[in-house]
């Protein structure tokens, strides 16, 4: 197992989000997301304040599972590591074995129908319905309806409507609606409404409606409305409204209106409306119909 798939494993047994561990840690979400994705490797320093935050060895972060997890049952109550919180927690046993690992986990998938309120599951998370809290997962996250909360996992993420909070992926996402906060991914992301904050993925973005923060990528990006952050990717930029911040790519950019910041472009620009920053292209510029 590789360090990055074990700190995975132990934060979700802590109930840690990337988030809450990157603040014990003094590095951002993204560096534990990256960690974990396998993308970089924490700094060896940071090594025995990793090991201390999860209670364990330098040693076991490099893959020595540490003991099973006992419980003791009284009479029809078992008792397990985490406090009688409410959360709705999908688990698996095998004997009397907690499985914890994302080798174990990726086996199973946790099925909830209805609406619920926070979901934990510590393998893949199915939700036929809403959630009403934060939706977390050891694996890919799909929810029918709408959830009022963060999403996280280690894996995709599909939710058929609304997500009110931020969403941490390890994979792709794709969202049926609005998305109010931020969205982190190692994959296409797909938004059919408006994005609240920033993106920040690997892979092609595609906005329906406006997006309110920055984007970054290595990929294509199309919002369908308007961008009111910078936009720095590898791949075409499609903006269908106003562009208010700066955009530098590797490709052409077309803004459908205006753009108030600078653009510079390796390939094509077109800006049909007024553009009041400077464009620096290595091709053709068209502002309003006519070439400059």
């Amino acid at each position: 197992m590789t360090i990055g798939k074990r700190i995975a494993d132990l934060r979700w047994e802590k109930g840690l989000t990337q988030s809450a561990l990157g603040e014990l840690l003094g590095v951002s979400n993204q560096a534990v997301s990256k960690w974990e994705s396998e993308m970089t490797m924490p700094d060896i320093l940071l090594l025995p304040k990793i090991a201390d935050v999860f209670g364990c060895t330098i040693d076991s972060l490099f893959g020595h599972e540490s003991a099973a997890v006992s419980t003791v049952s009284e009479g029809q109550e078992t008792f397990l590591p985490w406090e009688d919180d409410g959360v709705i927690r999908g688990v698996v046993f095998e004997g009397k074995k907690l499985l914890k690992s994302m080798a174990d986990m990726s086996r199973f998938t946790f099925e909830y129908v209805g609406e619920a309120a926070d979901v934990i599951a510590h393998c893949g998370l199915t939700v036929k319905g809403s959630v009403n809290g934060k939706c977390e997962a050891n694996g890919g996250v799909s929810v029918g309806g709408d959830v009022c909360g963060d999403v996280e996992a280690n894996g995709g993420i599909a939710v058929g409507k609304t997500v009110t909070g931020n969403v941490s992926a390890c994979g792709g996402v794709s969202v049926g609606g609005d998305i109010g906060g931020n969205i982190e991914a190692n994959g296409g992301v797909t938004v059919d409404g408006n994005c609240g904050g920033h993106i920040e993925t690997n892979g092609k973005v595609s906005v329906g409606g406006d997006c309110g923060g920055n984007i970054e990528t290595n990929d294509d990006v199309t919002v369908g409305g308007n961008c009111d952050g910078h936009i720095e990717t590898e791949g075409e930029v499609t903006v269908g409204g106003d562009c208010h911040g700066n955009i530098e790519t590797e490709d052409d950019v077309c803004i459908g209106k205006n753009c108030d910041g600078h653009i510079e472009a390796e390939g094509d620009v077109t800006v049909c409306g007024d553009c009041h920053g400077d464009i620096e292209a290595e091709g053709d510029v068209i502002i309003k119909g006519e070439k400059v």
